[in-house]
C-alpha cells in the first residue's frame, strides 16, 4: 500500500534534521539532484548541512515533509530572501523520488507560500528547468509568470497577493 500526502507532518526543518537531511539527499536519484541543486554531488558536506538547517524562519525557511510511519524527511521547500530585491525570495523544493506524484510537493509549496506571505515576502522566483513538469504545472496553476532565462533554467515569478489553496485532506 502507497503511502499518500494525508500521511507526511509538514513542520519547520531545523539544526537537529543534519542527519536526516543528509539522508533524504543521498536518497534523491541523479536526476531529482540535477532538477533541485543543479548538480550531482552524492552526498551534503558539513557547509552545505550547516548552511541548509541554520535558518532564521524570517529571512530564509524551510518546511520538511516528514513521512508519519518512519520519520524519514521525505521532501524540503525552502525559500531565501534576496536582499536586494525587497519583498523577494528564491524558493526550490525537493521530494524524495519515491514519494513524487502524492501531492506532497504541492502541501509544501503551499504552506511555504504562506510563510514566506507571513514574513512579508510578495513575490517568489523559481528557477525551473524545462523538464520539470510537475513545477511547472503548479507554476501555471498559481500564475507564475517567466521572466528571465539563466542557463537551461527558466526564472518564474510568482505573486503571493492571495493564499494559497491547498488540498484538503479528508
Amino acid at each position: 500500500m502507497q503511502t499518500t500526502a494525508s500521511e507526511i507532518e509538514i513542520r519547520p526543518l531545523a539544526p537537529t534534521d543534519r542527519g536526516g537531511l543528509s539522508t533524504a539527499f543521498a536518497r534523491l536519484t541523479d536526476h531529482t539532484r540535477w532538477r533541485r541543486f543543479r548538480g550531482v554531488a552524492r552526498r551534503l558536506g558539513d557547509r552545505d548541512l550547516d548552511r541548509l538547517t541554520r535558518i532564521d524562519h524570517h529571512d530564509h525557511e524551510a518546511l520538511a515533509a516528514i513521512a508519519a510511519d518512519s520519520g524519514q524527511i521525505v521532501g524540503v521547500a525552502r525559500y531565501i530572501a534576496l536582499p536586494r530585491d525587497p519583498g523577494a525570495a528564491e524558493i526550490a523544493i525537493a521530494v524524495d523520488d519515491e514519494w513524487q506524484g502524492r501531492g506532497i510537493g504541492r502541501r509544501l509549496m503551499s504552506r511555504l507560500a504562506d510563510r514566506a506571505r507571513a514574513e512579508g515576502v510578495t513575490r517568489l522566483l523559481a528557477y525551473v528547468s524545462a523538464d520539470n513538469r510537475p513545477v511547472l504545472d503548479w507554476i501555471a496553476r498559481v500564475g507564475g509568470i517567466a521572466e528571465a532565462h539563466d542557463g537551461d533554467a527558466t526564472v518564474y515569478s510568482i505573486a503571493l497577493d492571495r493564499p494559497t489553496a491547498e488540498p484538503r485532506v479528508a
